[in-house]
C-alpha cells in the first residue's frame, strides 16, 4: 500500500479507481466541515480537496498529511 488518501467530499468512480489502481487507500469521507476532515484524516497521507475550506487549523491537526491536491481550479479554498 502506497499510502492513505482522505476526499472528504466525492469525485468521480474513475477518479478513486485511478489512486486504488496504484496501490492507495482511497477513504470517502463522511462530510466536509473541519471537524470531521480532522477525526477522519488523522491517518491520512494526502487529502484531494473539493470546495471546503482547507486551513492551516486543519493542516497541522493531521500528523500524516504530506500532500494536498485540488480536485478542481484554483487553490483560493487551501491555506
Amino acid at each position: 500500500m502506497k499510502g492513505s488518501i482522505l476526499i472528504p467530499q466525492d469525485i468521480a468512480e474513475a477518479g478513486k479507481r485511478y489512486l486504488r489502481d496504484r496501490g492507495y487507500e482511497v477513504q470517502v469521507g463522511s462530510g466536509a466541515d473541519p471537524a470531521t476532515v480532522v477525526r477522519e484524516g488523522q491517518s491520512a497521507d494526502g487529502v484531494i480537496l473539493r470546495l471546503s475550506p482547507f486551513g492551516r487549523d486543519i493542516i497541522e491537526q493531521l500528523p500524516k498529511l504530506q500532500i494536498v491536491a485540488r480536485h478542481g481550479v484554483g487553490y483560493d479554498n487551501v491555506d
